[in-house]
């Protein structure tokens, strides 16, 4: 698929599919957002210099963004359902190591729902993102 741009935003399955304790979710509406972060203790600034010595503790969090346009109900339910334990795992193409991963995750807080109506009944619209432990 090509956007306004230009740019290909094509995905081969491997690296769209994501599974949540063995089960594939849906593919989503629009690619995966892939963002990978720091986790940092705190770090030391000395008096004399000012400058902050920075203290890593793992690099490449992984968390992922993944949103559902006009899904049955049904489908976002079971979707929401995988992902309502503590933490679960998830198999997912790693972008930073270039293959496929199970990673222990959690669902981010922040879930957006929305159901609306139309001639035939309901459709559902869900976004929220899963957090690498």
């Amino acid at each position: 698929m090509n956007d306004v741009r230009g740019i290909t935003n094509d995905f081969n399955d491997e690296e769209r599919k994501i599974q949540v304790k063995g089960t594939p979710l849906p593919y989503t509406s629009a690619p995966p957002d892939y963002q990978f972060s720091d986790l940092d203790n705190e770090g030391i600034r000395p008096f004399k210099t000012g400058v902050l010595r920075r203290n890593r503790i793992r690099k490449n969090i992984m968390s992922i963004g993944l949103s559902w346009e006009n899904i049955s109900p049904k489908t976002a339910e079971n979707i929401l359902a995988l992902v309502d334990e503590q933490t679960f795992s998830v198999n997912v193409y790693d972008r930073t190591q270039k293959k496929r991963v199970n990673k222990t995750m959690y669902r981010s807080a922040d879930v957006t729902y929305r159901e609306e109506k139309y001639v035939g009944g309901y459709v559902a619209f869900l976004s929220f993102s899963l957090i690498e432990c």
